[in-house]
């Protein structure tokens, strides 16, 4: 319920994001430095073995994992390896409205899941609470980006470009 109901909130938010008429949209990552690029493979790899230890610790110490749970953990592992590089490789070209398609279908298919399950009435309150503080999360996040792309674009200006804005 909580994966669906973030997920779910990210799909409003960027629908939203895509409705906006006549939005700057970038071929390439504006102001990305080899040490953005360094920092973010680092934060894929500690995450990653964030993802091991925390399995192995369940698995090993607490022995508190189904055999169900093992086996889904063994099968998303080769999927995740195999099918992640052949979703980046596809989804760059696909346009973005496109992808953004499928995000949209894909979550409302969750949450239709989601309430097939009969859950209880709480659950359905916690997960509606969860998708509208998440759409207010994203659409803050959207907004400081918008903020910061200004702030990048404005040094680019020369200086007469500036004494017109005047």
């Amino acid at each position: 319920m909580l994966f669906v109901s973030i997920w779910s909130s990210f799909a409003i938010a960027l629908y939203l994001l895509n409705a906006e008429k006549k939005r700057k949209t970038y071929s390439v990552i504006p102001d990305f430095k080899p040490w953005k690029a360094f920092v973010l493979s680092c934060t894929a790899f500690v995450g990653g073995l964030n993802s091991i230890i925390g399995v192995y610790y369940r698995v090993v110490w607490e022995d508190g994992v189904s055999p169900l749970a093992l086996d889904y953990i063994k099968i998303t592992i080769p999927v995740a390896v195999t099918l992640a590089p052949l979703g980046s490789f596809l989804g760059s070209h696909f346009h973005r409205k496109v992808l953004a398609t499928f995000i949209y279908v894909l979550e409302s298919l969750a949450v239709i899941g989601f309430l097939i399950t009969k859950p209880t009435t709480e659950l359905i309150v916690v997960g509606a609470c969860i998708i509208l503080f998440g759409f207010f999360f994203f659409s803050f996040i959207s907004r400081a980006g918008a903020r910061i792309m200004k702030g990048i674009q404005e040094p680019a200006k020369t200086e007469s470009e500036r004494m017109l804005d005047i």
